[in-house]
Order: structure tokens, then C-alpha cells, then sequence
């Protein structure tokens, strides 16, 4: 009788039930156990490809001369790597796809560090390991995440379930989930330019020191001003963020003018001169995209955004899809 009398639910009569969206400090997510099969293939294979790298880079930190290029150029690898292992876990329980297409840009930038830093330094055993390892693991991942982020941006499962069925908040939701991951990759590029200046050359000045820290801690703190920015829709906060992208332009300018000085200096161009100039290249290229989306993220304050991206509403177990 009990069961005769149990209300019906979608699943019983065939029609697929969307998992749960769960609130966490970050937005809303997904369970691991909501995963397809593709996407723990991914995770499987990146993480395999990044724990690889982790651990040579690892042994190299320990063995390399500390005042070499080469622990310089370790030291920027180990950031990344780091930074990719965020980028995998939250794109795949996140569903972002622009997530995801930076940390594949991330995998290619190490699969260059390792070609430059094989190329045109001294070479060794170790080295030549690290380097057929990213060879073999690096395009199984760029082939499996290329597939993931195409599935992300055309289905759009969990934005929808987000933002609703309206085009223009969905549309609103993309541009705000763009503008925090460049705020991620503006981070990590300002972390690693850090390191790369802190390290270029020798004989320093207190000034140049002072310079650099100061700069390196502002990128820190325009990513947080920025991403609490946009969460609490504070226009404030907005416009402190702002100011300082303007500036750190400088930042990288002087990251280029320093590099070529040691360059000139020590007559000579190696993997960390070229590094040093290809993030300072980025870095202006990315606080120019951050301009740009931010100042369209601000004109969509007060729509009703922060609620659904950060709000507490939950989607319904027996929620149609």
C-alpha cells in the first residue's frame, strides 16, 4: 500500500533528472560523483601530466645551483604548476570552459619553458626526462581539455542551471565568470614575473627590490579587491581594482627595460630573459582585457547577478532537465 501511494518523480517515468547545484564559498558547484566519464579521464590524465612535472621539477629545485638561471626557472615552473592544478579541479566542477582554456594555455606555456630551458641552456639527464615526459603527456591533455571546454561552451548544463533559461543573464554570467578567471591569470603571471625580476641578474638595489615587492604585492591585491569586487557588486572597490591595472602596466614595462639591461650586461640570452619577456607581454595583454571586462561587468551590476551566481538557492532533486 505504501508503495502504491509513493508520489511519482520525473526519473519514474523516464525524463533524466539534473543533479544538484551545491553552494560553496566559490559559487555553485558540482559533486565529484556527477562527473561523466570524460571529465575523470581528464582529471585522471592532466593530473598524472602535472605530478610528472611536479615531481622532476621538484628533484631539479634541490639539486640546481640556487644563484643559476635554471632555479630561477624552476621556481617559476613550480608556480605554474600550481596554478594548473587549481585551474583543472575548478573548471571540471565548475563547468568553465574559459578556466580550463587557461590552464591548456598553461600547459603549453610549461611544455615551452621545458623546450626553451632544454634548448638553450646547459643540458642533462634530468632535464631531457622532464622534457620527454611533457612530450608524451602534454598532447594527450591538450586533446581530452580541448574536447572538455568545447562540451562546456556549447551545452552550458550547469550556467543554465545557474542562470536560468534568459539569454541575457546567461550571457551576463560568461562575462563574469571571464573577468574572475583573467583576474586568476593576472595573478599568476605577477607571481611568476616576481620571481623572474627578483632573480634577474645580480646587484640590486634596495630601490629596485623595494619596487618589485611593492608591485608583485599590488597584483595580489587587485585580484582580491577585484574578485570581492564583482562578488559584493561594490563599485568602490571596482574603481580601487582599477586604478591599480592602470598602473601595473609599469610594472611589466620595467620587467622588459630591467631584463634587456641584465641582458646587455651579461651579453648573452638565455631561457630566463626570453621568459621574462613573454610574461611581461601577457601581463600587459591581460590587465588590457581586464580593463575592458571589468568596465562591461560593472554595467551589469544590480541585475539580480550576485543571487544567482552567489546566492543560496538550490536546484530541486526532481528539477527536469
Amino acid at each position: 500500500m505504501a508503495d502504491t501511494e509513493r508520489k511519482l518523480t520525473f526519473a519514474d517515468i523516464g525524463i533524466h533528472v539534473v543533479s544538484p547545484v551545491y553552494d560553496t564559498f566559490l559559487g555553485k558547484g558540482r559533486r565529484l560523483n556527477d562527473l561523466t566519464k570524460k571529465e575523470v579521464a581528464f582529471l585522471a590524465v592532466s593530473t598524472i601530466t602535472l605530478m610528472s612535472c611536479l615531481g622532476l621539477t621538484i628533484e631539479r629545485l634541490v639539486e640546481v645551483d640556487k644563484l643559476s638561471s635554471d632555479y630561477t626557472f624552476t621556481i617559476v615552473l613550480l608556480v605554474n604548476i600550481v596554478f594548473c592544478f587549481y585551474y583543472i579541479v575548478y573548471g571540471v566542477i565548475f563547468e568553465r570552459s574559459s578556466e580550463l582554456a587557461i590552464y591548456l594555455i598553461g600547459v603549453v606555456i610549461i611544455w615551452v619553458y621545458l623546450v626553451l630551458n632544454y634548448t638553450i641552456s646547459v643540458k642533462g639527464p634530468l632535464k631531457l626526462t622532464r622534457l620527454i615526459a611533457a612530450c608524451l603527456l602534454c598532447p594527450v591533455t591538450l586533446g581530452l581539455g580541448c574536447f572538455i571546454v568545447k562540451t562546456y561552451y556549447d551545452s552550458g548544463n550547469l550556467l543554465f542551471r545557474i542562470a536560468g533559461a534568459k539569454q541575457d543573464i546567461q550571457r551576463m554570467c560568461k562575462l563574469l565568470f571571464l573577468f574572475i578567471d583573467l583576474l586568476k591569470l593576472d595573478l599568476q603571471i605577477g607571481v611568476s614575473l616576481t620571481v623572474l625580476l627578483l632573480t634577474t641578474g645580480s646587484g640590486h638595489s634596495t630601490l629596485q627590490i623595494v619596487f618589485v615587492v611593492v608591485a608583485g604585492g599590488l597584483t595580489f591585491a587587485s585580484f582580491l579587491i577585484g574578485y570581492f569586487g564583482v562578488r559584493q557588486e561594490n563599485y568602490l572597490l571596482m574603481i580601487i581594482s582599477a586604478t591599480i591595472w592602470i598602473s601595473l602596466p609599469a610594472y611589466c614595462i620595467y620587467g622588459i627595460v630591467q631584463t634587456a639591461i641584465d641582458q646587455r650586461r651579461f651579453a648573452r640570452a638565455d631561457s630566463h630573459t626570453i621568459v621574462t619577456f613573454i610574461c611581461c607581454a601577457l601581463g600587459i595583454c591581460t590587465r588590457v582585457l581586464l580593463l575592458i571586462c571589468g568596465i562591461r561587468v560593472v554595467f551589469n551590476f544590480g541585475k539580480e547577478l550576485k543571487d544567482k551566481v552567489y546566492g543560496a538557492r538550490q536546484i530541486q532533486q526532481d528539477e527536469p532537465r
